[in-house]
């Protein structure tokens, strides 16, 4: 080999360590030494984008409907639950855009009539993200209703019942989202969908705490 040939190469293997070693300061390794991610940056970890929002969670009023006490579950779909199934997930991180690893989660939501239920537990339920900072929430997409577009309730906080914050998470492209009072563009679910064609929707919160 001439020595132009050693010189290609061996800048070529320092070019891969940098790479590698940039990458590895961005996203956790498998042991759960989460690190901070710059705002708006994005890339993907445990399979779904993990992108630290430019802003915080919005907070908005929980509405009429918020149960407390509701099961821990990451999975909201029952037999006779009306709606289009779809698989939300995403991460939690504090101000400093560090993932959260046990943040708490409750979730509320209105069917896909527009319906809510105000006797038991369906489409409500609480989970905490894993170590990474990840949460997965299975459920279906709610109905508008009078006065409302489509939305999904959830309260967020870095220690279950510390400092919690209640917001609501929204649908793009909807028709009623400009005539609701209540929606804000940051909220909005980013939608995609599976190699099997199923629903699945990302959205990442950025608590200011």
């Amino acid at each position: 080999m001439d020595l132009n040939k050693c010189l290609l190469v061996a800048i070529a293997a320092l070019l891969s360590i940098y790479a590698f070693c940039t990458l590895s300061s961005l996203f956790a390794e498998s042991t759960g030494n989460v690190q901070a991610i710059v705002p708006g940056m994005l890339f993907l970890l445990g399979n779904a984008p993990a992108q630290c929002p430019e802003e915080f969670v919005d907070p908005t009023t929980e509405g009429p409907y918020y149960k407390k006490g509701s099961p821990e579950r990451t999975n909201l779909i029952e037999e006779g639950i009306v709606g289009e199934p779809i698989t939300l997930s995403g991460y939690v991180f504090d101000k400093n855009c560090n993932p959260v690893p046990g943040a708490w989660l409750d979730f509320w939501q209105a069917d896909g009539k527009g319906n809510y239920d105000n006797r038991g537990y369906r489409l409500r339920g609480q989970q905490f993200t894993d170590e990474l900072g990840k949460y997965v929430l299975r459920t279906v997409i709610p109905s508008a209703y009078p006065g409302r577009t489509s939305h999904i309730h959830v309260k967020v906080a870095k220690i279950a019942g510390e400092e919690i914050v209640t917001s609501q998470l929204y649908f793009p492209d909807r028709s009623r989202n400009a005539r609701d009072p209540i929606f804000n563009a940051s909220m909005v679910i980013k939608l995609d969908r599976s190699e099997d064609g199923s629903n699945r929707g990302y959205f990442n919160f950025r608590l200011n705490q």
